[in-house]
């Protein structure tokens, strides 16, 4: 992420998370200045991760970006907000056939930055 960072991507996280929760990962983390913004569905109480993809698309006046997930929702969020989708398809959680419509897979997060 700090690579992308310092090519000038504006970097997002859109979490189906609490509020608390995102903000306090990232702060531990030491990860918060590359990101411009934080948004949760616990914060902004929608119902789908669809909807809060749209919701930081239209403030940001974002009309092209990538999606990059590990779960179905991250899958479902970009595709039906006609972004690019990156499959993070490392995590160890994933059902069967979760990532399914992704239009790149990853193995690893650095593999990102060969399609940047």
């Amino acid at each position: 992420m700090q690579a992308l960072h310092a090519k000038g991507i504006r970097l997002f996280v859109a979490s189906n998370g609490l509020e608390g929760y995102v903000k306090n990962v990232i702060e531990a983390k030491g990860l918060g200045h590359i990101f411009e913004g934080l948004y949760s569905a616990g914060e902004y109480q929608t119902k789908s991760k669809v909807d809060l993809v749209d919701i930081l698309l239209k403030k940001h006046n974002i009309s092209s970006a990538w999606m990059v997930g590990d779960r179905s929702s991250d899958v479902e969020a970009g595709l039906r907000n006609h972004l690019t989708v990156v499959a993070c398809d490392y995590a160890g959680f994933r059902e069967p056939g979760e990532l399914e419509g992704a239009h790149i897979r990853i193995s690893g997060f650095v593999e990102i930055l060969d399609y940047v």
